[in-house]
């Protein structure tokens, strides 16, 4: 199935949460957001959001530094 992640088109796997595919690319933890065709989701959202075609995601990382 494709979906769009941060404006390029990438692949995933039919029924896939949001949860799921942040844990497969390796984005899991703290200070992740993510917007789901323009929705910004709660932490709790991302285990029920299942993703259906041409979805679109923006994932921000927070990265702290001085």
């Amino acid at each position: 199935m494709k979906v769009t992640v941060n404006g390029k088109a990438a692949d995933t796997v039919d029924g896939v949460t949001v949860a799921a595919l942040l844990k497969e690319r390796g984005l899991a933890g703290a200070g992740i957001v993510v917007e789901h065709n323009n929705t910004i989701l709660t932490r709790d959202e991302w285990e029920t959001v299942v993703l259906k075609p041409h979805d679109m995601l923006e994932i921000i990382s927070f990265v702290g530094g001085g």
